[in-house]
């Protein structure tokens, strides 16, 4: 399946690149969003708006650090240093076959050996038929791990098998 998406950005003109936004945290200040969101060329991701409406806004208004989020975001750019312009995503729409640990298998595998006792008190709460959630992050370094455990099976296996540096295998 195919989708085309159509969102519009703004452009800097001499520098010839699409903006792009950063979330800064606000450090829990009262007056203030969380974060705020500031446009500049060197950004996390592309900043793109609904509307054109929307992006034209942003180019000729920039927003207080204290009010700037995703669609009102703050930036340090004259109007006519932007241009706004449409862009059109098209998307390769395809399923993705994903699969993360469950629960059980997630924190089992992180507190098998580290902690035991927390393990098991952690499984009677699944067992009982509670969630148990566990965070983005910790998925995140639940795979890190696991990227180290196998790259140390990987290089471990291939030093079983390495060609001795005496054998010229281009001849």
């Amino acid at each position: 399946m195919e989708d085309i998406i159509v969102k519009y950005g703004l452009w800097n003109i001499k520098e010839k690149k699409l903006l792009k936004f950063t979330n800064t945290s606000n450090s829990g200040a009262d007056i203030c969003r969380d974060t705020s969101t500031e446009l500049d060329t060197y950004g996390d991701s592309i900043w793109l708006a609904d509307s054109a409406i929307n992006a034209e806004y942003v180019r000729n208004f920039t927003t207080p650090w204290y009010n700037a989020g995703y669609l009102t975001p703050m930036h340090g750019y004259e109007s006519d240093e932007l241009i706004v312009v449409r862009v059109t995503i098209k998307a390769n729409i395809e399923s993705e076959d994903v699969r993360i640990p469950d629960s059980r298998e997630f924190f089992t595998k992180k507190y098998q050996k580290k902690n035991p006792d927390h393990l098991k008190q952690v499984l009677e709460i699944i067992d009982e038929g509670r969630e148990m959630r566990y965070s983005f992050y910790d998925l995140e370094e639940w795979i890190e791990e696991r990227i180290k455990e196998n790259k140390s099976k990987y290089e471990a296996r291939s030093k079983k098998v390495a060609i001795p540096k005496e054998a010229n295998i281009y001849d």
